[in-house]
C-alpha cells in the first residue's frame, strides 16, 4: 500500500522562499556602495570639521600711477661767466702829422666790451713793426687774437694796443720825422679821442727789429712818458748801444723804465743786443733780458707774441 506525505502548505512555502533567497544571494549585484551618516552618539555634541579658515585676501592700497615728471634742467657754471663780448675790435685811422709827407697810419685794438664802458680808461700800449713792414705787421702776428684770448680769460687786464705805421723806414733816426711824430702828436691824438689813461704807469711802448730799435731810444729819450719798454729782436741805431746806456744813466730813479729785450740765438743783431744788456746790468736797471731757440724771422716773432703781450699786461697799471 503507497504511503502519500499530506504537510501543511505554509512550510512548503517557507521552505521554498528560503531556497530562492539562497541562490540569489550567491549572485553579485552592482548595488551603489552605501552613503554612511555617522550617527550622533548621546551626550556627546556632533563633531565639527577642522577647518583651515580662508581669509580673504589683504588689501592693497591702490597707489595713484607714478608720473615720470619732465626733467628741467638748470645748468650751474663750473667757472666764472665772462662777459658776452669776448672779441676785441680793430680800427684803421690815420692823421695828418705836420712834418711826414704822407698821413701817419694806425691799427687801433679796443678791448672787448670797450664801447660798453666808454667812460673807464684803459692802460695804453704802443708797438712797432720792423723796417719793410707796416702797421699791420702786429697784427698779422697774431697781437689781438692773443689779446682777446689773454683778456677773456682774466690773464691780463683789458687795454688798447696802438700799431703805428713808418713809412720811410730807411731812413736814419736823426734825420727821421717819425719819433717826435709819435711823441708830440700821435700819443694826444689817441689820449684825447679814446678812453686811454694818460699817467705814466698806464703807458708802454715796445717794437721789433728796427721797431725795437725806436722803443729803445724814444722810450728812453722821453721816459717821463713809458713805464715799460719793449726791444723784440733788438736791431739798434747806429751808436745807440753807447748813447742809451749813457741816457738811462741820468734819469732818476724813479723814471727809470723797466726793460724786456729778447733775441734768437741765431740772430745777426745778437752781438749788439748782448753789449747792451751788459751795459743795463752794469747800471743796475730793471730788465731781463732772453735769448731763445729761433733767428730774426717772422716765426720767432709770432711764437712769442704771446709772451711779449703778458709781460706788458703785468707791468702796465691798471687805471
Amino acid at each position: 500500500m503507497q504511503k502519500t506525505d499530506e504537510t501543511n502548505p505554509m512550510k512548503k512555502y517557507f521552505f521554498s522562499s528560503l531556497l530562492i533567497l539562497f541562490i540569489l544571494s550567491a549572485c553579485n549585484f552592482p548595488f551603489p556602495a552605501a552613503t554612511l551618516t555617522p550617527l550622533e552618539t548621546p551626550g556627546r555634541s556632533k563633531p565639527e570639521a577642522s577647518l583651515t579658515p580662508t581669509l580673504p585676501p589683504t588689501p592693497t592700497a591702490s597707489l595713484p600711477p607714478t608720473v615720470t615728471p619732465t626733467a628741467t634742467y638748470t645748468l650751474t657754471p663750473s667757472f666764472t661767466p665772462t662777459p658776452v663780448c669776448l672779441q676785441g675790435s680793430i680800427e684803421q685811422q690815420e692823421i695828418t702829422v705836420e712834418g711826414l709827407a704822407k698821413p701817419l697810419r694806425f691799427r687801433i685794438y679796443l678791448p672787448p666790451c670797450y664801447s660798453d664802458t666808454p667812460e673807464k680808461p684803459y692802460p695804453v700800449l704802443y708797438m712797432l713793426h720792423g723796417q719793410t713792414f707796416n702797421e699791420s705787421q702786429w697784427d698779422d702776428l697774431g697781437m689781438d687774437e692773443a689779446a682777446d684770448a689773454m683778456i677773456s680769460s682774466g690773464e691780463i687786464q683789458p687795454l688798447i694796443i696802438v700799431m703805428p705805421g713808418e713809412d720811410n723806414y730807411l731812413q736814419d733816426a736823426v734825420s727821421s720825422k717819425f719819433g717826435p711824430a709819435l711823441i708830440q702828436q700821435l700819443i694826444p691824438w689817441v689820449d684825447e679821442h679814446y678812453a686811454t689813461c694818460s699817467q705814466r704807469a698806464c703807458r708802454a711802448l715796445g717794437g721789433l727789429s728796427r721797431g725795437a730799435a725806436w722803443a729803445m731810444r724814444l722810450g728812453i729819450m722821453n721816459a717821463e712818458l713809458f713805464t715799460a719798454l719793449g726791444g723784440h729782436s733788438l736791431a739798434l741805431f747806429d751808436g745807440d748801444v753807447n748813447y742809451l746806456p749813457l741816457l738811462f744813466s741820468q734819469l732818476e730813479e724813479d723814471m727809470r723804465p723797466k726793460i724786456y729785450l729778447d733775441t734768437g740765438r741765431d740772430d745777426r743783431w745778437r752781438g749788439s743786443v748782448d753789449i747792451f744788456a751788459t751795459k743795463l746790468e752794469y747800471l743796475k736797471a730793471d730788465f731781463q733780458y732772453k735769448v731763445q731757440l729761433g733767428a730774426h724771422n717772422v716765426e720767432y716773432w709770432q711764437t712769442h707774441t704771446p709772451e711779449y703781450l703778458r709781460w706788458y699786461g703785468e707791468v702796465l697799471s691798471q687805471p
